[in-house]
Formats: C-alpha cells, structure tokens, sequence
C-alpha cells in the first residue's frame, strides 16, 4: 500500500433485512451493535500498469476494533484510535502489509479486501512468482 494516502473511515448506511432473528440452537441471539464506519483503503500494487485499487475492508475484526474503542474512548477518540490502529501501527516502516482479497461467484471479477496481514520486517519473506502456477506464493520463516 505505497500511496500513503490514510485509510477513509465513512458513514455506512443500516442494512435492514425486514426479519428479526433471534434464535439459534435454541438460544436468544443478542443483537449486534452496528458499526457506522466503513475502513477503506487505497493502494497501488506491484503491477506496473496499475492505476490503484480502493477497497473496503470485510475485516470481523475491525467491527470489533470499533465496538471496543467506542466503549473505551467514546465518539470523540473513536476514529483517532481506529487510524492509529488500522493504518499507523500496520503501515510503520518496519512491517510489510499483505491484503488477503477475495471474490463471489455471482462477480468473479469483482474483489474485497477480506484482511490484512502485517509482520514485521525481517521476519517473513513473501513473494508471488505467478498467479496461477503450482508454486503461488512462496513463504519463508527467517531465523
């Protein structure tokens, strides 16, 4: 993620599916408290003719990053703790960020930034020789 441009947090709109659930396995289901912010970000990859991807990010635990914060901070320091966390502690120079991306079948071509993987430096050595070949993605444990 080389643009250095910071991770857009914008308000999302509820989704309402017109049916309460409130059963499983015999249990009450509690209902979940919405998370308003949408984590978004924008990157450039190793693609030579690429123009930048912007993606939303499908993260569990970025939901659970807000609901935490907003407990312990409130609505002031919220979206200052979120920035520190999803984009300054992950994008210090000493880490090296992978984005974990995926697709559905109703829009093969269509991609979502499902998480973010973000070792340090020095620690993991990963690279993609070809998409579609027998050695994917080669990783490497280094001592």
């Amino acid at each position: 993620m080389t643009s250095g441009r910071l991770p857009r947090l914008g308000l999302m709109q509820v989704w309402v599916t017109g049916q309460d659930v409130t059963r499983s396995c015999g249990r009450p289901l509690s209902q979940l408290e919405w998370v308003p912010l949408e984590f978004r970000y924008r990157f450039r990859c190793n693609d030579a003719d690429c123009t930048g991807h912007d993606m939303a990010l499908r993260d569990w635990e970025a939901g659970e990053s807000y609901r935490k914060y907003l407990h312990q901070y409130g609505q002031q320091g919220v979206e200052d703790k979120l920035r520190e966390r999803w984009f300054s502690r992950m994008f210090a120079p000493d880490h090296v960020v992978h984005c974990f991306v995926g697709n559905l079948a109703k829009r093969p071509k269509t991609f979502m930034l499902l998480g973010l993987f973000y070792p340090r430096r020095g620690i993991v050595e990963n690279y993609q020789e070809e998409l579609f070949s027998a050695r994917f993605i080669r990783t490497k444990i280094l001592s």
